[in-house]
């Protein structure tokens, strides 16, 4: 328990002015409150009075006015507008529409860009250019890049025309637009040449491109990945990530085939593929055996 002692302020000018003199300020001196503070309850005494047991209980917190009260009102989605309620609410009679017309009715709602009837702006203004449906936005690769990864040891070595460099070792270093890819990496023939031979397989590629490497030993071979398999091939794990089984080749379009050399194959792809094909000839095997013993 702590006794706290305040000094009654409030009535000191007062009672200097009742009584007078060093008798007033005296008594204004001597007026203190003290206030014992409990667990539960407050309790205040008075030096000047002296009421045998004059004790005052005050509740420990008094009840927040109105003005304290917080705002309770608030919602997590807009409320509808109420309209049509009376003139009282500010958006009665027309219900904030005004009088007539087109926009006062309902279900008319004039489309974007209507003027009336005239020509609207859209029409008014000349075109300029053309946009191509067709278009294909490769990620580009210049062969100076590809010669600086290999000076400084970025691109695994020992590739081959059997084993070449795919998209998924050729991604870091187009940058990290090839890992939003949809169309598949070009190979550009920008900047030094190179000096070693090097086996690669890329979407397309330019034929300035194609002739730096095979005038180092190298070879490069055009693959066709569509949107899916692409995704797939440029990041590992993300078909078994979403619960999906990696997916198999897909024939380019008609018009497109003719670029491509080959489709290409998902490695994950080729793996599941290959232990299948284990499986059953195990199982074939296996069944073969047992029909032997029985005989």
């Amino acid at each position: 328990m702590s006794v706290v002692t305040v000094r009654a302020e409030k009535n000191r000018n007062s009672i200097e002015r009742t009584r007078g003199g060093e008798r007033g300020k005296a008594e204004a001196e001597s007026l203190t409150v003290d206030r014992r503070l409990d667990d539960s309850f407050f309790l205040l005494s008075t030096s000047h009075l002296t009421l045998s047991p004059s004790l005052l209980l005050v509740p420990p917190s008094l009840p927040p006015s109105l003005s304290q009260l917080p705002n309770t009102h608030t919602h997590t989605h807009a409320q509808a507008r109420r309209v049509g309620r009376g003139i009282g609410s500010g958006r009665g009679k027309t219900s904030t529409r005004g009088h007539k017309g087109q926009k006062a009715r309902s279900g008319a709602t004039p489309s974007l860009g209507f003027e009336g009837g005239q020509t609207p702006l859209s029409k008014r203004l000349p075109r300029r250019g053309f946009h191509n449906p067709g278009a294909v936005e490769w990620t580009p690769l210049n062969v100076g890049t590809l010669q600086r990864a290999v000076e400084q040891g970025r691109v695994p070595p020992g590739s081959s025309r059997e084993r070449p460099l795919t998209m998924r070792d050729l991604a870091p270093l187009a940058g990290a637009r090839a890992n939003g890819a949809t169309a598949g990496i070009k190979l550009l023939g920008k900047g030094k040449k190179l000096t070693h031979p090097i086996h690669v397989e890329v979407s397309a590629a330019s034929s300035h491109a194609k002739g730096l490497v095979e005038a180092a030993g190298g070879s490069v071979a055009t693959v066709y990945f569509n949107a899916l398999g692409l995704r797939a091939l440029l990041r590992p794990g993300w078909p078994e990530a979403i619960g999906r089984r990696p997916p198999g080749p897909a024939s380019p379009p008609p018009k497109r085939a003719a670029r491509f050399e080959r489709v290409g194959v998902v490695p994950e792809y080729a793996e599941m593929c290959a232990a299948a094909a284990e499986a059953e000839a195990e199982a074939e095997a296996g069944a073969g055996a047992g029909a032997e013993k029985a005989a």
